[in-house]
Parts: C-alpha cells; sequence; structure tokens
C-alpha cells in the first residue's frame, strides 16, 4: 500500500488535502505536515509522521510545494536518511496533482506511476493566457 504526505509552508499542505477531500472524497491514507511554528518543532512533526506512515506503508510519496524550501529539504533529508527508496519526493505540488494521486491510490499501481501520471496531470493544468500561443478559448 502507498501513503501520501502532503507537506508545506503555513496551512497550504492542510488547505490542499482539505480541498482534495471536499473534491474527491476523503482518503485514510493521507497526511499533512505544516511548517507553522519553528524548524526544529517541524522537523520533529514531520520526522514523526513519516516514521508512522514508514511502519503503515510499503511506499511513501511526499508532494512538498516549492524546491528549495524548508518543507522540501527536510523532506528530503528523511528520504536520504531513512527512507531511501521507499519515499517519493516530489516539489511543485498542487490540487491537481493531490487530487491524481488521491484517487489512484487504490489503484495497486506502482507509486512511481501514480506520479508520473499526476505530476503530467498537474503540469497540463497549468495555463498563462500570456504566454499561451492559442487561437481557441481554454477548455472550461
Amino acid at each position: 500500500m502507498i501513503g501520501v504526505a502532503v507537506v508545506g509552508h503555513n496551512q497550504i499542505a492542510e488547505g490542499l488535502l482539505s480541498a482534495c477531500d471536499f473534491i474527491a472524497g476523503h482518503h485514510r491514507h493521507c497526511r499533512s505536515v505544516c511548517l507553522t511554528e519553528g524548524i526544529s518543532a517541524f522537523k520533529e512533526q514531520l520526522y514523526e509522521t513519516l516514521d508512522a506512515m514508514s511502519q503503515e506503508y510499503d511506499e511513501m510519496i511526499v508532494l512538498t510545494d516549492m524546491k528549495g524550501g524548508t518543507p522540501f529539504n527536510l523532506a528530503f533529508q528523511y528520504k536520504l536518511e531513512k527512507a531511501g527508496d521507499d519515499l517519493i519526493l516530489v516539489t511543485g505540488m498542487n490540487l491537481p496533482i493531490v487530487i491524481e494521486l488521491v484517487m489512484g491510490l487504490e489503484s495497486k499501481r506502482p507509486a512511481k506511476e501514480l506520479v508520473q501520471e499526476a505530476v503530467e496531470n498537474g503540469q497540463a493544468c497549468i495555463f498563462n493566457e500570456v504566454t499561451e500561443e492559442t487561437e481557441e478559448d481554454p477548455e472550461f
């Protein structure tokens, strides 16, 4: 089984999971960890959460808000110190990525496959009318 940790600054992780629950229904295989206080308290909470998940799940996917930020750096540190290949780290998360992963968890597909599809979906959902060269209106 695969577990997903959504990790980020302030309440973004909690908010994305809440929005995902609203759209796709609650999923028990997901946890959020929010950097709202000091870095040492956050690291302790992150490590405790990931340690507990590693006991419950064969593989973990950790989504973070931005590369180079404290949540990403500490998740990467955890991967190097404790999880190795049992943890897949994805950064630059958005709501479509979270939804795609949550909906795919019960499929019994490999974590790497789920991550690849979720990231492709998340990227495809980004639209910028300033740089998009299209003759048609975007699909809504």
